[in-house]
């Protein structure tokens, strides 16, 4: 067993604005997602949760988490996103992790599974970045520079979004989990023009990752 679960946004969790044609949903802490009121389809429990046990197998975290479904399309059309709540420890004078954030939107057609496991492993692998970034004590942007230099591309987080995401070195250090760590959907790589993770990747993960997981 492990404190990962699976929670449905309802109805009664969204707010409307009086004079606004879109609905939203607060989180916890300061998570929040705008949403588009048309009926959509929620991503399929069962499979989350057999990939999920799976992912948490092959990369165990100090720290619970939550996978949110929502019953609508966030309004920025991404398939979903992962954050993270954290506190204040007193006895090491750091900010840690408290719990995990994941959000996965609707869809107006139904997801296929292969892309709701795609979105498991990879939105966990955001996970497994705040790990090494907490047991080095830097920001996770700063692990996502490092591994940017590892992996051959420019730092230019500045520009991260629509039309750049396969570039962002956060984002295909997020694959790399994927397919090192977990093996999930190793034929899907939606990053053209970048080489899929070979023996340097393999043995970063190795050093980074593997023994601060077990500890």
């Amino acid at each position: 067993m492990h404190d990962w679960d699976i929670s449905l946004i309802e109805p009664s969790d969204l707010t409307w604005a009086f004079r606004d044609s879109t609905c939203r949903w607060h989180g916890p802490d300061s998570y929040s997602a705008a949403l588009d009121p048309t009926p959509a389809y929620q991503h399929d429990q069962d499979v989350i949760a057999e990939t999920l046990d799976h992912v948490i197998t092959c990369a165990p975290l100090p720290w619970p988490g939550t996978i949110w479904l929502s019953p609508h399309e966030e309004i920025s059309r991404t398939n979903g996103w992962s954050g993270r709540s954290t506190r204040y420890d007193e006895e090491t004078e750091k900010w840690v992790v408290d719990r995990g954030v994941i959000f996965f939107s609707a869809k107006r057609i139904p997801p296929h599974p292969a892309v709701t496991r795609y979105l498991v492993a990879h939105e966990y692998g955001h996970q497994a970045n705040y790990l090494i970034a907490e047991q080095q004590g830097v920001e996770y942007t700063d692990i996502a520079k490092d591994y940017a230099g590892m992996r051959g591309l420019d730092w230019n987080d500045g520009k991260y979004g629509a039309g750049t995401w396969h570039s962002s070195a956060v984002e295909v250090l997020a694959c790399d989990f994927r397919l090192v760590v977990t093996g999930v959907e190793p034929d899907y790589w939606p990053h053209p023009g970048i080489e899929r993770p070979g023996r340097d990747v393999e043995r970063w993960w190795s050093d980074h990752f593997a023994a601060r997981a077990a500890a």
